[in-house]
């Protein structure tokens, strides 16, 4: 039988995350040689509201199942970074067109836009050893009456985003000035709890209440 998947690894974090989410690089696109590298992001769900994180990760050295024994050399590398963050993170998401940006629902009823730019680079040297790093987020939204997890980026237009609570409110955000200009008033229609936004509402150059 033709097995269902040529590599899989599996990783044990400090805390539960309910999202996470890949990032680009620039290691090229449709990779297939082995071993491969990826990087992602994930937000943690801790005991106490203090404790919880936001986490930057890079695996590195991942064979094929077949390829594995337990020699040194083919054992997959974890390498990390990490920011505190107030409060579990409900959802995560990276901005499609430049995974720097990052953008997270907190329990907190708050949206934090991070750039982690800078984070990111610190992998590119491999004899750092760096963890904890101290970055405030670059935008944060308290609008929202209560906490949420419906979040999305639009994949057309850079920077758009929609957010959504649950008590049923949508916020639409537009760049504007390296900051975000984001409507006071909520989007009309939906009257129940959200999870997810699809995509397809933020193809348009204009959303009509």
């Amino acid at each position: 039988m033709e097995q269902q998947s040529q590599m899989m690894h599996s990783l044990n974090v400090e805390w539960p995350c309910l999202s996470f989410d890949f990032l680009s690089d620039d290691l090229g696109v449709s990779r297939s040689q082995f071993p491969h590298t990826m990087f992602f992001v994930a937000g943690t769900q801790a005991s106490s509201a203090f404790l919880n994180k936001i986490l930057l990760l890079k695996l590195s050295n991942l064979h094929k199942n077949l390829e594995q024994d337990e020699t040194k050399a083919s054992k997959p590398l974890l390498e990390h970074r990490w920011v505190n963050h107030p409060g579990s993170v409900n959802r995560i998401k990276a901005m499609p067109q430049d995974t720097n940006f990052v953008l997270n629902w907190s329990e907190k009823k708050q949206l934090h836009i991070h750039n982690f730019g800078s984070l990111l680079q610190t992998f590119q040297d491999s004899t750092q050893k760096i963890g904890k790093l101290l970055q405030e987020p670059i935008f944060t939204f308290s609008g929202h009456k209560s906490e949420g997890f419906a979040i999305d980026w639009s994949p057309t237009f850079a920077g758009r985003i929609l957010s959504g609570d649950c008590l049923s409110r949508i916020h639409l955000w537009n760049p504007s000035n390296g900051k975000w200009a984001i409507d006071e008033e909520s989007f009309k229609g939906h009257t129940s709890f959200m999870r997810r936004l699809n995509r397809f509402l933020l193809r348009a150059q204009q959303i009509r209440r």
